[in-house]
């Protein structure tokens, strides 16, 4: 608590002396503008600004002399506002809602049953604007859409499956567990998504479906794009994640190629 008292005394005494600097700085600047202007102003504009308004009775140089302290008022207000400003946007406007976004992708090539699988592995990761007790997700679950090179439907899981194991741990189980995966994605949490997968030898890839057995939801060749959406308690709507997956050029071809989009 010391620590924090002294580092918050710290912090003010380090803005209030950058602020005061600032407005002796636009008061010394503004009196040599006008100064300027009073001095290198012809003398028969400076008469005619004076018989102009002689009627409120102040000269060209009182004008000038009330508008430098005029102008150095407001400046000096708008610099001590700004902090304040600065907290509103911050604390305030800044939404305190999970936003949940694209991490990094990437292909795994594991072994299973005496063959080589490439699997699409994506994270997930929650960053939301502002910190606070609402920045929790729960019940998070992702829907994954499959389309081909044309944005032709082909296929949909409902409920993909949340992990934060390996690939290896995750594929030996698929198929054995048919219960949707919803998770709480607390703030700064980062999940992994299996998303296709593809083997050996075969030219097909296949939609990873933890609640479907081995090569039941087949996509065919690539190209394919896919769209993740999630849908949970407290998380606002927002568009789905786009990805591409192309086919991985030289002997890594049973591995993918993937893009944002």
């Amino acid at each position: 608590m010391q620590n924090r008292i002294k580092s918050f005394v710290s912090s003010t005494s380090r803005w209030i002396a950058s602020n005061i600097a600032w407005d002796v700085i636009k008061w010394f600047v503004s009196l040599l503008f006008g100064g300027i202007i009073t001095l290198r102003l012809p003398e028969g504009i400076i008469g005619a600004v004076s018989n102009a308004l002689s009627p409120l009775g102040l000269s060209a140089l009182d004008w000038v002399i009330a508008f430098i302290l005029i102008s150095s008022t407001l400046f000096g207000a708008l610099s001590l506002a700004s902090p304040l400003f600065r907290w509103i946007k911050i604390y305030v406007l800044r939404s305190d809602k999970p936003n949940l976004v694209q991490g990094n992708e990437w292909n795994a090539i594991i072994d299973f049953e005496g063959r080589k699988v490439g699997v699409v592995m994506i994270s997930i990761d929650n960053k939301p604007s502002r910190i606070t007790e609402n920045s929790v997700a729960y019940n998070v679950s992702a829907r994954i859409d499959f389309y081909d090179r044309k944005d032709k439907h082909l296929l949909q899981v409902k409920c993909g499956y949340w992990t934060k194991t390996s690939p290896e741990k995750f594929f030996i189980d698929s198929g054995k567990k048919r219960k949707c995966s919803e998770i709480d994605f607390y703030t700064h949490e980062t999940w992994y998504l299996p998303v296709v997968y593809k083997w050996e030898g075969d030219d097909a890839a296949y939609a990873y479906d933890h609640a479907s057995s081995i090569k039941s939801r087949k996509l065919g060749k690539l190209p394919i794009k896919f769209n993740v959406t999630f849908v949970g308690e407290n998380l606002k709507p927002a568009q789905p994640l786009k990805y591409l997956l192309v086919p991985q050029p030289g002997d890594r071809r049973n591995g993918f190629w993937i893009q944002k989009k």
